[in-house]
């Protein structure tokens, strides 16, 4: 998944504040990406709760009239089941939001200032000049946006 810190590329070109705060980038980045996939995972299950529940509810109340039908709900454990696993996912969505909130005004803040703090991270005219290539690295390899915030 990442790279030591050996093997990354963009450390010749930058002083040793850049290194450790675009390694810190790349790691928010990766946490971000982790809590996007656990958002996308939580959403699919709570699809999959909907659907297997509207499945369930449909076959075993759909003969009766609507009285039996109330009874039966009433009295189904297995439907009071089906609602109780989806409202944990909906909860675990609504949390896993608000991480993920979290993750990327953090990954943002860091970024805005990796950008702001050119000047420093790229101190001398050589550093300066492969900047440019820095930015490319960033973007291609750990889709991080230096160019513009």
């Amino acid at each position: 998944m990442g790279k030591s810190t050996k093997d990354k590329e963009y450390q010749r070109y930058v002083s040793s504040i850049g290194i450790v705060l675009l390694d810190t980038l790349v790691e928010r980045k990766n946490k971000e990406k982790k809590i996007e996939t656990l958002l996308t995972n939580w959403s699919l299950t709570t699809l999959g709760c909907l659907l297997l529940g509207c499945i369930y509810g449909y076959y075993t109340f759909s003969s009766q009239n609507v009285q039996n039908k109330l009874d039966g709900m009433a009295s189904n454990i297995l439907l009071f089941v089906f609602i109780g696993i989806l409202a944990v996912c909906l909860s675990q969505i609504k949390l896993v939001k608000k991480k993920l909130e979290k993750a990327e005004d953090e990954f943002d803040a860091l970024r805005f200032e990796v950008i702001e703090r050119s000047e420093e991270l790229w101190d001398t005219k050589e550093r300066w000049k492969n900047r440019e290539k820095v930015y490319e690295l960033m973007k291609n390899e750990y889709d991080v946006n230096l160019f513009h915030k």
